[in-house]
């Protein structure tokens, strides 16, 4: 096969496109960001496939010059929706530069089985008529393969074009709805899962760009107005793991780590078939973190999630305080005794006879806030039962109360044990379930195991 170059006047999309062929085994010569470095590539490397878009300096005609001589080129609609991975060995087949307005058909037939390269080159010479004949053909799939009717296939095909901000003169119609949806925006896909009641929105950026996340995360995890959250991940190619796990609190911030929503980004992440491994990695703010799936039936049942090694200095956890042991420090008039430890991200641990008669709302939103945090900082509220069990509460940063927290589990577990109050292996009741919590003496890393569900699945108008 030959090496590929990506080309794309967005750096950042073409190593998006880049990350995603090289996750597929695919041979990426590397990226071009205009005309000219794709002409430097070729000459310099001969025979390759260039993959990408229209680059501004370089005009069509010389393009499809390039094209006949010296390299393939293929042609795709957008950055984000790379639809020749459904096809590997379309890679090899030389497609002629085409005209913008076809090409989200020429997708659309990709994604459905069907080689569009006479087609497209029938468009190149004969215009407006093929491209009215390409419309008819996809129609006909939709319908044939997909179920939908006459009416449902002209919709579909003329929300794709809309979405991708081309025009398609053989699909136009109804230009009163048209104007309707432009306004609501593009509609994505989105999946609510859940990891023992800590709930978030997740997207699959493999396929869709997410602009805005951290309004978008205000927005959506409202529950009364929005779908409803404790925040919103988003699922993105990385270079140097399986997938990158992107999460934002509800109030919009940014989160380095969440325990329950990495156990989720490994469910789907599989059952999706993003990445069939019973073994992943996913990146994340804090550090890539190794998932071991427990599979049956093609279904994963548990999770368990190498948290590596707590983080038990003062300055970088981030805390002012001295020591990171029982320290007091004082909160709306009361003092509260605080083992500070990060998981990636930083918890305070502070233990109780009983965690079920707490306000919460009261006292949660003055130690988030504590100046010895300068960071703010998630708290677990924790009332041991036994040397093997305890049940614990948590105010989350940006999130306020929430049924679970893996990551302040885990804080939790090596808190106790530090504390004396239980052994290395520790099972942490939380208001949406159970997890099992072992600080490995050996490794010094902290395992987290527990269960991931999804909830339903939806589009929304973004």
């Amino acid at each position: 096969m030959k090496s590929i170059l990506v080309a794309n006047a967005n750096a950042a999309a073409a190593k998006k496109i880049a990350a995603v062929l090289r996750s597929a085994g695919l041979p990426v010569l590397g990226i071009a960001v205009s005309g000219a470095k794709v002409l430097d590539f070729c000459r310099s490397h001969g025979d390759v496939c260039v993959c990408g878009g229209f680059l501004p300096d370089m005009p069509v005609r010389r393009m499809t010059e390039l094209a006949g001589k010296r390299c393939d080129f293929v042609l795709t609609l957008k950055a984000t929706e790379w639809p020749l991975l459904q096809d590997v060995n379309a890679l090899g087949i030389r497609i002629p530069i085409v005209r913008a307005d076809l090409i989200a058909t020429v997708n659309l037939l990709f994604s459905l089985d069907e080689r569009p390269s006479l087609m497209v080159r029938k468009k190149l010479e004969s215009g407006i008529e093929d491209e009215k004949k390409v419309i008819l053909r996809a129609k006909e799939l939709l319908m044939q393969r997909n179920g939908m009717n006459e009416a449902q296939a002209h919709r579909f095909l003329q929300q794709k074009s809309m979405d991708a901000g081309l025009p398609c003169s053989a699909c136009k119609g109804r230009p009163e709805r048209t104007k309707i949806r432009e306004k609501r925006g593009k509609t994505v896909k989105f999946t609510k899962m859940q990891g023992i009641g800590n709930d978030y929105i997740y997207f699959n950026c493999f396929e869709n760009t997410i602009e805005n996340p951290e309004e978008l995360s205000r927005r959506l995890s409202d529950r009364h107005f929005g779908i409803g959250g404790d925040g919103i991940c988003l699922i993105t190619p990385s270079d140097r793991a399986d997938a990158f796990m992107d999460l934002y609190n509800a109030d919009g911030s940014r989160a380095m780590m969440c325990g329950n929503g990495i156990r989720c980004v490994g469910k789907y992440v599989y059952e999706r078939g993003l990445c069939k491994k019973d073994v992943l990695n996913i990146d994340t703010l804090s550090g890539i973190k190794t998932l071991y799936l427990t599979v049956e039936n093609d279904e994963v049942t548990q999770v368990r999630v190498d948290m590596g090694e707590p983080i038990l200095e003062p300055a970088r956890i981030p805390t002012t305080l001295p020591e990171i042991l029982a320290q007091d420090i004082q909160a709306n008039g009361t003092v509260y005794t605080v083992t500070a430890v990060s998981m990636g991200n930083p918890h305070s641990v502070i233990f109780v006879d009983n965690v079920d008669s707490l306000d919460l709302e009261k006292i949660g939103p003055a130690l988030e806030n504590h100046p010895v945090f300068p960071q703010r900082v998630n708290t677990e509220f924790v009332q041991v039962i036994s040397p093997e069990e305890v049940k614990m509460r948590v105010w989350e940063r940006g999130s306020g109360e929430t049924w679970a927290c893996g990551t302040g589990a885990c804080a939790t577990a090596v808190a106790c044990f530090l504390n004396g109050k239980t052994g290395r292996k520790v099972r942490v009741h939380l208001r949406g379930g159970d997890l099992t919590i072992l600080w490995n003496e050996d490794t010094r890393h902290v395992e987290m195991t527990g269960p991931a569900a999804f909830v339903f699945d939806g589009e929304i108008s973004l």
